[in-house]
């Protein structure tokens, strides 16, 4: 160590060592930026080959369980193949067994190579999605916190018979 800070040829060696360092990890997270970018489009448009494959005419609880199922099926068919890269075409090629269970047939094209794509109806979509917020919300909604003393009385009056104990009660759940 001490002969690297007497020698400048030494620190100027082991300068330009640490800029090109520096200079292939910055290639390196640029690739890894680029390569994760390429499989989030990648994932993007096999959702939405899933999505086209999903008749109008499913129930959406139906769908989203087919929609699952064919994504599982479809990272399964690429980790078990090691592939890198899915052309979207080949997704209902993939899917011709999961489509038979849930009695889906694909529509061809005049050509009789792909699936159409369906257009799917924005409004039933929305809906969906709205329903689904909706369920989230609600399954994470917490009770609310006690406000401090109720007003009212909260037990029949003391020595009131059973008669005068129902009248109560009965008048309390028609007030609210």
């Amino acid at each position: 160590m001490e002969e690297w800070i007497r020698d400048p040829s030494q620190r100027r060696v082991k300068a330009a060592e640490l800029r090109a360092d520096r200079v292939e990890r910055r290639q390196q997270i640029r690739d890894d930026l680029a390569e994760r970018g390429r499989k989030r489009e990648m994932a993007r448009d096999i959702g939405l080959a899933i999505n086209e494959l999903v008749p109008p005419s499913m129930g959406p609880a139906l769908a989203d369980q087919f929609r699952e199922d064919a994504l599982g099926d479809v990272v399964r068919h690429i980790r078990e193949h090691r592939l890198q890269e899915l052309p979207v075409e080949k997704v209902p090629e993939i899917l011709a067994r999961r489509l038979d269970l849930y009695g889906i047939t694909p529509v061809k094209e005049a050509g009789g190579k792909a699936p159409a794509p369906r257009v799917v109806q924005a409004e039933k979509t929305g809906e969906r999605l709205k329903a689904q917020a909706d369920r989230r919300r609600a399954a994470s909604a917490t009770a609310p916190a006690s406000t401090g003393h109720v007003p009212g009385q909260t037990k029949p009056p003391k020595g009131s018979t059973l008669e005068e104990t129902f009248e109560w009660l009965d008048q309390r759940t028609r007030a609210g």
